[in-house]
């Protein structure tokens, strides 16, 4: 296995300077942790850049782990190390904010970093992408009406698929699997279609690729990502969003004109990522008339009730929640791995045409028996004991 410029693999012999970052990344693999909050804090004013003070031996550096949704305690490293971690950061990323971390193993984990000055010194971020090569959409683990749609969509020759969510909600992940589970395409990243396009949108037609994929994060990006649609390529990409309704607000707020939206939509979806409890320690209790408040109306009445019955949901039903003290298999916090709630809105004739006349969107998917929203996958998650009303609560809005 040959290795990239920009990899850093833990199984090869260590070099100068990389045991602190080294040892940070191995605890994060260990922990299954999803990112690590590195910050050097420097005590007084100062100027110019705080490094010069850790590489002094000044300031404290601490760093913490976010898993499942919670943040670790803090772990202290000498201040000096600070410098020398970003440095190998810089390094191995190439100038980019992206590089590949190899663990003991052999495993491909998928690495984006951030460095940003504070107030008392610096931070740098790190987001882990754990790698699962999917074979087919099965590996997604959604439900059977979902893949149907998401097959549907990628059968088509052309056409925008759009996944939103917050930071840190599995849309790259998701997005990787859908595009892994078309074989024999060629691929383009948007941002290298956008370097041969530059100023001239018109070039779009000599990009040699039959599907684009990458995040929608600016103007440009969603305008190359709406007009490629248009003139016949499949786009797959992401963008930060609450939810799928929010989608085509979102482009027409990029400046993006409401009828080319309308036109190239194909599906879209939103993500979250919901903490599973440890099925070897979770304990039981039985649904309250505050939970269905929380989860089905923002007022207790007769209709939040009518709701909850509709999907087994009733005071008194049995439902699953944390072990304070979680046990030796989930390591003590209750809670074994996340899992991706998706909803899906196939973009039909009826959806097309009420996006290009600007109608509410929201309203015509509450008449929609078919549409699934993230509010009712939630639930669905709760009553079948995978998960519990704060992982819920902590990742999806149900005042919506």
């Amino acid at each position: 296995m040959s290795k990239s410029k920009n990899e850093l693999n833990l199984s090869e012999a260590e070099k100068e300077g990389e045991a602190c970052l080294r040892s940070i990344l191995n605890h994060a693999i260990e922990e299954n942790a999803e990112s690590v909050n590195m910050r050097l804090t420097c005590e007084g004013e100062f100027t110019g850049d705080p490094t010069e003070k850790a590489a002094a031996g000044e300031g404290v550096f601490c760093y913490r782990l976010r898993t499942f949704g919670e943040t670790s305690e803090e772990f202290q490293q000498k201040a000096e190390e600070f410098p020398r971690c970003v440095r190998l950061l810089s390094a191995i990323s190439g100038g980019s904010s992206s590089f590949v971390l190899r663990d003991n193993t052999g495993s491909r984990i998928d690495c984006r970093w951030e460095r940003a000055r504070t107030a008392s010194g610096e931070m740098v971020v790190i987001r882990l992408l754990y790698r699962q090569v999917a074979s087919d959409l099965q590996s997604l683990a959604f439900d059977e009406e979902t893949l149907k749609a998401i097959d549907r969509a990628l059968a088509a020759p052309d056409g925008l698929i759009v996944i939103a969510g917050p930071t840190g909600s599995g849309k790259s992940t998701t997005m990787g699997d859908m595009i892994a589970a078309q074989h024999s395409v060629s691929r383009l990243n948007i941002e290298e279609a956008k370097t041969i396009v530059g100023q001239n949108i018109a070039k779009l037609l000599s990009v040699d690729a039959d599907v684009l994929f990458g995040e929608i994060r600016d103007r440009p990006s969603a305008e190359l990502a709406v007009e490629a649609a248009n003139v016949g390529y499949q786009v797959v990409t992401t963008i930060i969003g609450m939810s799928a309704i929010d989608i085509p607000a979102r482009l027409m707020m990029l400046g993006i004109e409401r009828l080319a939206v309308a036109y190239s939509l194909r599906l879209l979806c939103s993500q979250r990522l919901v903490r599973l409890l440890c099925q070897e320690c979770a304990t039981t209790r039985y649904l309250t008339g505050e939970d269905i408040e929380l989860l089905f109306d923002s007022s207790l009445n007769a209709s939040a009730f009518a709701s909850a019955r509709e999907c087994g949901a009733e005071i008194g039903a049995p439902i699953k929640k944390r072990h304070p003290e979680g046990c030796v298999k989930c390591k003590g916090r209750g809670y074994s791995g996340r899992k991706a709630v998706i909803e899906v809105l196939p973009v039909d004739c009826q959806v097309r045409r009420c996006i290009s006349e600007g109608r509410d969107l929201g309203e015509l998917m509450r008449e929609m028996q078919t549409f699934k929203s993230l509010q009712e996958k939630g639930r669905q998650m709760l009553l079948r004991g995978e998960t519990d009303i704060e992982s819920l609560r902590m990742v999806i809005d149900f005042t919506r």
